[in-house]
Parts: C-alpha cells; sequence; structure tokens
C-alpha cells in the first residue's frame, strides 16, 4: 500500500484488477471497478463477510449479473495476491479479542467493548481509518495557522472524509488552494521514515464543482 501511494498509482484500480482479472479495456469496467470499491471497504476496512459484501455488490450493481460463488472466489484470489494483508488481519483479530485494545500507526490507544465480531471489526476500522483521521486534523491546524497568520478571509466550511473544504474570496482562490496543497503535503515521520500523501485540489463556484 505505501509502494502503491508512492508510486501515484489508484488502489482501487489495483483491486478491480485482483479481483476479476480485467483491465481498463474492458467494457464493464467501471461496473466491476465500483464493485471493488464496496469490496475494499466493505470487506477488507469493514471486516464484512462474503456474503454480506457480496449482496451489498449485486444491490449497487445488478447488471454484474455475478454469483455468490463467483464473488467468493474474486474474494479468495484477492486474499491469495496479498498474504500480508491476511497475516496483519489475523494478528489484529487475536491482539483484539485477547487484549480488547490496539493502538494506531500515531500511537492513539483504543478499548473495544462488546462481542468479538463487533470489537474486531471496529479494530479494523480504527487501524485503518484513525491515522488518516490523524493527517486530516494535523493538515486542518496548520491550514488554519497559516491562514491566520497571512491575514486571509478563507474560511472552513465543511470536512468530507479526508475531504477539506474552505470558501474564499475570488482574489484568494489560487493563494489558499496552493496553502491547503502545502499544508496537507506536508511529510509526516512514519516509523522514523517520512512520508508524503498527495492530494489533488480543485477550485469551484460551489461544492457541486468540487
Amino acid at each position: 500500500l505505501l509502494a502503491v501511494v508512492e508510486q501515484g498509482l489508484n488502489i482501487h484500480d489495483l483491486n478491480t484488477k485482483a479481483l476479476f482479472a480485467i483491465d481498463e479495456h474492458n467494457p464493464h469496467w467501471k461496473t466491476f471497478r465500483a464493485a471493488a470499491k464496496i469490496f475494499q471497504f466493505g470487506r477488507l476496512q469493514y471486516g464484512g463477510s462474503d456474503r454480506g459484501v457480496y449482496k451489498k455488490v449485486m444491490l449497487k450493481n445488478p447488471a454484474m449479473r455475478l454469483t455468490l460463488r463467483e464473488f467468493a472466489a474474486a474474494s479468495a484470489r484477492w486474499m491469495a495476491l496479498h498474504p500480508k494483508y491476511v497475516e496483519w488481519h489475523d494478528a489484529l483479530k487475536n491482539e483484539v479479542t485477547v487484549t480488547r485494545r490496539t493502538k494506531t500507526a500515531f500511537g492513539r490507544l483504543r478499548i473495544f467493548m462488546g462481542n468479538e465480531e463487533g470489537i474486531v471489526r471496529e479494530a479494523l476500522s480504527t487501524r485503518i481509518q484513525s491515522p488518516g483521521a490523524s493527517l486530516v486534523n494535523r493538515a486542518m491546524r496548520r491550514i488554519y495557522d497559516e491562514r491566520n497568520k497571512l491575514g486571509l478571509k478563507a474560511r472552513f466550511v465543511c470536512q468530507v472524509h479526508d475531504q477539506l473544504i474552505m470558501e474564499a474570496p475570488d482574489d484568494e482562490a489560487e493563494r489558499v488552494r496552493d496553502l491547503m496543497v502545502s499544508c496537507m503535503e506536508a511529510p509526516f515521520d512514519f516509523r522514523g521514515v517520512k512520508r508524503t500523501v498527495k492530494v489533488d485540489p480543485s477550485i469551484g463556484n460551489n461544492f457541486g464543482e468540487l
């Protein structure tokens, strides 16, 4: 995953190819890519079962005409191609069921209550999403401080997952965009190595244009 980010590749494109053994030239690429995104979040990040994720896939993409057996085979193919994920998942499951706690990549501790299936799903989401939330929160603070330092009129409107939305006068728009990019792409330390997450900025007259 680190290599994917560093090379500027798209994880959903790679997952689509691994799951369904097709490429961008397939006429149904967009449909299968949408299914791969559901697999990414539902199966890998939230710990859903093949059957449960399959139902969501078919609800959103009935035109795929995919059977449960075919989807389970695709899921098994992905797991076989990513043994390190399976190893990581099993280690996390063991950790949280034994200790009922885990730490994120930045050291944030979370303690879990509830049944085993529920806490494993929560632990998966915590370990994957919490570091991303920490990076966004740090970037927001940097942007806010720099905006104040520069005396800009721009202001935060909202946050949508890893997307930050600011409203600014027309004459500040490009300057604010560049400021947001520099703050969001600021290097951070991950296990002793400096990492950077690239962002894709846009300017629009309303939310729908971003």
